[in-house]
């Protein structure tokens, strides 16, 4: 756990400025399990898993103390994810937008790790944070780094390899394609393999070792993901 106690906020006004940039999702790839690695598989589970996701970074507060920023009185808490929604230099703003008359967050200078909070009552123009009123107080404030994630992604592809049993010497799997998510597949598919001769077995170009076989789980090593 990457904790950062910071022990000084200010508050100050935020202006449009010109050079500061939306900060959008990130698309990745989440690939299970790491080659040549030695995992055990039980019925009805995904040997291999590959997840594409839409992510960006986020705060999650694990301690943040009552005060106000200007009059008003914040609303984040213990627990709350804040994710990053724009960056200016060495500077990030982290909140959420909820809709609200009001919105609190912080930004976070990753030079020197100084934190200020604000607030804003100007929840339709992204760039327009505003109405902020000065403060001087000193606060402890402890937070991590996490990620939050989107579904909005009509191309994600997906897919996973699941293990399904044993027939004497044949091990039987089943392999499922989704696109954008997990929710429902778009392509299913059972196969089966006879591994009294050959313990690897292949499915397109991925390529998996199979160290021991059992009607309820499965032993084995991957040796090539599939492109």
């Amino acid at each position: 756990m990457n904790k950062i106690i910071l022990l000084a906020i200010s508050i100050l006004s935020l202006h449009v400025n010109a050079q500061r940039q939306k900060v959008e999702f990130n698309q990745d790839i989440v690939k299970y399990p790491e080659l040549n690695k030695e995992e055990v598989c039980i019925i009805g589970n995904s040997l291999v898993l590959n997840k594409n996701i839409i992510k960006k970074e986020a705060l999650k507060i694990i301690n943040i103390p009552d005060f106000k920023v200007g009059m008003r009185q914040h609303d984040m808490f213990n627990g709350v994810v804040l994710p990053v929604q724009q960056s200016e230099g060495d500077e990030y703003y982290y909140y959420n937008e909820t809709g609200k008359e009001y919105i609190f967050g912080l930004i976070i200078n990753k030079e020197n790790n100084f934190i200020r909070a604000f607030v804003t009552n100007n929840t339709d123009t992204f760039f327009g944070l505003n109405n902020v009123r000065k403060k001087a107080d000193k606060y402890n404030i402890e937070y991590e780094y996490t990620e939050v994630y989107s579904n909005d992604c009509n191309t994600c592809y997906s897919y996973e390899f699941i293990y399904n049993g044993k027939n004497g010497n044949n091990v039987k799997f089943i392999y499922k394609e989704y696109i954008r998510d997990l929710a429902r597949s778009s392509f299913f598919q059972e196969v089966e393999y006879d591994i009294s001769d050959n313990k690897i077995i292949k499915y397109k170009n991925m390529e998996i070792e199979i160290l021991e076989a059992k009607p309820s789980e499965v032993k084995y090593k991957v040796l090539r993901h599939l492109d």
